[in-house]
């Protein structure tokens, strides 16, 4: 597919010319063999960051929607692009995914919730944080392994990652053991 070469190599200049082609939208949804999408194979933040450029150029209403929608795929190996992402330890991808995750809404919840609940009944409290915290564990794990210790395993190869792992540290407390 097309566009899923052109986000694995970060060929911005030629994806920003699939402005000019009349299935932009058809081009960008399209996927390898093995069900990866051009989020799982962007080489680099700006790679990601114009993806989402073109799909709100094409499809303004539903933009979000569809960005999130791709964002939370899972291809042959099971992995979103966040996973794909970290274990291809590109770290710098790591924001502009997670800012549109259904992950990060999910976690936005519970932690507003959470907030909420916090110093009321303690029961109350630790059954809600064990509701949400197994739909974010399960959001962002492939195969057992959360996005943490995904994360945690690449800074021996990639000591940028360390700041992808103080980033899920403090935003993402159920795959820390739930320390909210």
């Amino acid at each position: 597919p097309y566009a899923v070469q052109l986000a694995r190599q970060g060929n911005i200049k030629a994806l920003l010319q699939l402005k000019n082609h009349p299935a932009t939208l058809e081009l960008l949804q399209e996927k390898d063999t093995y069900r990866n999408n051009v989020f799982h194979v962007a080489k680099n933040a700006d790679t990601v960051q114009v993806l989402a450029f073109l799909i709100r150029q094409f499809d303004a209403s539903q933009a979000q929607q569809r960005i999130t929608h791709m964002i939370d795929e899972r291809n042959t190996l099971g992995e979103t692009p966040l996973m794909a992402q970290i274990n291809a330890s590109h770290p710098d991808t790591f924001h502009p995914l997670y800012l549109h995750a259904s992950l990060k809404k999910k976690n936005d919840v519970a932690k507003n919730q959470l907030a909420r609940l916090r110093g009321s009944d303690p029961r109350l409290f630790e059954q809600n944080q064990a509701i949400y915290c197994r739909e974010i564990v399960k959001l962002s794990s492939t195969g057992g392994r959360t996005l943490l210790q995904a994360a945690q395993a690449q800074t021996k190869n990639n000591p940028a990652m360390q700041q992808v792992v103080h980033t899920i540290y403090t935003e993402i407390p159920c795959l820390t053991q739930g320390n909210f």
